[in-house]
């Protein structure tokens, strides 16, 4: 019975790869375009040297990459598992090269929740690397709360349909110094009418109860229980480095936060 439970509970198996893929994962808990339909957003990047193509005849002289995903992931508090398995096949006009990236993302319908997440990407035996996060949260209609924060780069040329807009991703979370980041997120349980406060903060990411380099405040009124906001965060004043992103909207004595991390790169 332990084995049982383990077994449906669970996805903490460790596969092993020979020639390691090293992709670059972002998993986002997020919900379509006016809530009622949760998922595990995953984007994904893979370096170009590190990805076997192949030039098929059907193909017309492009190269093709094949590329398994499988997305496990269990729900906090029940023993309930949920999984995608696909493989997609990639055809680009030139063989991807050191620096250029694979882009690309899949979805996992879910039901609201927090999960435990584990992404495998493969070509063939021995050939992977996988991802994991222990908690990632979408949200929850009828209760105050906000949905993974996305940090997306107009241009990336990855982007995930909301159901009402496009919006932009960026797997790799970089940034040339000096330029943009285009905020997403998702709230529920908002009160129509009602007030509620926004803060958006860059912190140092070696730096541990440090000010600030960076914070954004606004005032909005709610116009439905469900939102989602999109905001441009210029970056002129963060020097190259890591920085964590921390989010925090407030109202009448309550508060709902999440957390990202980004890179600013040199121009």
């Amino acid at each position: 019975r332990q084995q049982i439970i383990r077994g449906v509970s669970t996805d903490d198996y460790r596969p092993t790869f020979e020639e390691p893929l090293r992709p670059v994962v972002q998993i986002y808990g997020l919900d379509r375009s006016g809530g009622g339909a949760p998922r595990l957003v995953v984007a994904v990047a893979l370096p170009g040297e590190r990805l076997h193509g192949t030039m098929p005849p059907a193909a017309g002289g492009r190269t093709v990459y094949p590329v398994r995903f499988a997305v496990m992931a269990t729900i906090t508090g029940r023993p309930q598992r949920f999984d995608l398995d696909t493989i997609r096949q990639f055809a680009v006009r030139d063989p991807l090269a050191k620096g250029q990236y694979l882009t690309a993302t899949v979805e996992l319908p879910v039901p609201a929740g927090t999960y435990a997440a584990t992404v495998v990407v493969e070509q063939g035996a021995g050939i992977g690397g996988l991802s994991r996060l222990s908690a990632v949260a979408t949200p929850i209609a009828g209760r105050f709360s906000i949905s993974s924060l996305v940090l997306g780069r107009t241009g990336s040329g990855v982007t995930w349909s909301s159901g009402s807009q496009a919006v932009p991703l960026n797997p790799l979370n970089a940034y040339p110094k000096g330029g943009e980041a285009e905020l997403y997120y998702q709230l529920a349980g908002l009160e129509p009418g009602a007030q509620y406060q926004t803060r958006i903060e860059f912190f140092e990411a070696q730096k541990v109860a440090e000010a600030a380099a960076l914070a954004v405040t606004s005032t909005d009124r709610a116009a439905a229980p469900w939102a989602e906001v999109q905001r441009t965060i210029g970056l002129q004043q963060l020097k190259e480095g890591g920085y964590r992103v921390r989010i925090t909207v407030s109202r009448e004595g309550q508060s709902v936060t999440e957390t990202a991390f980004l890179a600013v790169l040199k121009e």
